[in-house]
């Protein structure tokens, strides 16, 4: 905005002619009045002037954040987009272009650990480094989060682009001091070139997304070349995305029971929930497959509640005596209020809060969050039973049982697995787990029971529950009724046949 002095008080200012300096006659006005405002219009234009380079300023800077990213400078991913353009319709015929998609790996435990600031500090410390092993003839930006991506113009061949991703890949894993801690992260990259991968810029981005996302199932750092066959992936990867959402929508999604037995009486305990999802032609799709999808889709919170609301309200007509287990995901912790939700199930149901056991797995533990121990507080203060699936399988498992007060533990089914083998420190670690149970209070199960042999060994170590194809496989909801009338004419048939046997002993 521009300010000017008014036109009738620049005349009468140039109307007052200053007299010699003896004289001091002054037509009109005192000579400090003019000097006032003389002053006053230089201020007016001083100020006009900052305002200008103020506004000025404001507008450079909100024209840079259009096309960079806040945090770091970098370019924001429409901006790499259209330089990536330029330089590929600049491009040689006998050069090439490389995308590197790049995921940091670390950044969230140094959240946790130094907080997020200290995060914040190794994120734009990770972007100079880029940029310094990148040099002029490249094109940085960070996309999200823990994501950049690096073009690197002007290569020669595959070769170049693999010894450019292994540079980048040092330069990432630099230790770094922050708060006197010393700070080493590792990333995945994914490569695709123009233009063999594509000739679009989009797309060859796209391409090496899908290749980081191939790395991803890699372990430690590395990088991974993109492939055609990724796309196909791809395709199936969106197909599964759409029927996931579909089958929620229309309520698809099915519950099948496992049953849990006593090991001591081979008596029904209850069942397990597990969630399965149609494939449209009679069978299922393995969970294993579209669980993850889900997670990463932001679904699966809303089809945890649903598995929960459903399991209780079946539940809820079976006998008081048998207990039914959920599966819970962090996911589901992290979205908050899980005892409310619990809570408003069992009212819905009218499921007794004893009946139901919630299963959590390590790595919800693992965060220590007070939250989280909080939210399994009010959920053990519930009534419900809290189990810790999987143990065994973490590095540090032992820790977790004095954390929190759990109902009960699952063994882990590599364990029974190991029964079979060679390896007989199994046994001597199973004997291990045993003992620590019981001196804890704690309820065992045994899970993967898939052999008499196996099932009369745990029993003998004095495993409380077993559960496994040998005892019953995963059944829908209208063979669950007949699993439950057979226990109870086996149990009306061990009565029976005990009833002699008391009465001889009675009489003897």
């Amino acid at each position: 905005m521009r300010h000017s002095i008014p036109t009738d008080c620049i005349a009468w200012l140039a109307s007052c002619e200053i007299a010699r300096a003896d004289a001091l006659t002054l037509p009109g006005p005192s000579f400090a009045a003019i000097v006032t405002l003389g002053t006053i219009a230089i201020a007016g234009l001083f100020m006009a002037f900052l305002q200008q380079r103020r506004a000025a300023a404001a507008l450079a800077r909100a024209r840079f954040f259009e096309h960079h990213e806040v945090m770091t400078g970098l370019f924001n991913r429409p901006h790499f987009l259209d330089v990536l353009r330029g330089a590929m319709t600049r491009r040689r015929p006998h050069e090439h272009i490389a995308v590197f998609a790049i995921d940091l790996e670390g950044v969230r435990d140094v959240n946790d650990l130094l907080g997020n600031a200290a995060g914040d500090t190794i994120i734009r410390l990770t972007a100079r480094a880029l940029e310094r092993v990148s040099g002029s003839n490249a094109i940085v930006a960070r996309l999200s989060g823990d994501n950049f991506a690096v073009a690197r113009l002007g290569l020669r061949n595959v070769q170049d682009a693999a010894s450019f991703a292994a540079t980048l890949l040092e330069a990432i894993s630099q230790p770094q001091r922050l708060n006197g801690h010393e700070v080493m992260l590792s990333a995945r990259i994914g490569v695709a070139l123009a233009p063999g991968d594509s000739e679009e810029a989009a797309h060859l981005l796209k391409a090496a997304g899908l290749a980081l996302d191939r790395a991803c199932l890699g372990t430690g750092s590395g990088f991974t070349l993109f492939e055609k066959s990724f796309e196909r992936a791809l395709q199936e990867r969106r197909e599964l995305e759409v029927k996931i959402r579909e089958t929620l929508e229309k309520g698809g999604f099915d519950l099948h029971f496992q049953p849990l037995f006593r090991a001591g009486s081979n008596r029904l305990a209850g069942f397990e929930a597990l969630l399965r999802m149609p494939d449209g032609q009679g069978g299922f799709i393995p969970p294993v497959k579209f669980i993850p999808v889900a997670e990463e889709m932001g679904l699966i919170v809303e089809i945890g509640d649903w598995v929960l609301r459903r399991a209780c309200m079946l539940a809820a007509h079976w006998p008081d005596h048998l207990s039914i287990a959920v599966n819970l995901s962090p996911a589901q912790f992290s979205a908050g209020h899980m005892s409310r939700r619990v809570r408003d199930a069992l009212g819905e149901s009218g499921l007794r809060a004893d009946r139901l056991e919630l299963e959590i797995t390590e790595g919800l533990i693992l965060k220590d969050d007070a939250s989280i121990l909080g939210e399994l507080r009010t959920l053990k203060a519930l009534g419900v039973a809290i189990v810790l699936d999987d143990f065994g399988t973490g590095y540090s498992s032992l820790s977790y049982l004095w954390k929190f007060p759990f109902d009960k533990i699952k063994i882990d089914r590599s364990f029974t697995d190991a029964l079979d083998g060679e390896d007989r420190q199994v046994v001597e670690v199973l004997q291990a787990i045993m003992s620590l149970g019981r001196s804890l209070r704690l309820r065992i199960t045994a899970e993967g029971v898939e052999t008499g042999a196996q099932a009369s060994f745990l029993k003998s170590l004095g495993c409380d529950e077993v559960q496994g194809y040998y005892f019953g496989r995963p059944m829908p909801v209208d063979q669950v009724a007949l699993t439950i009338l057979a226990d109870a004419a086996r149990a009306l048939s061990d009565a029976t046949a005990s009833a002699p046997a008391a009465r001889l002993a009675a009489a003897g």
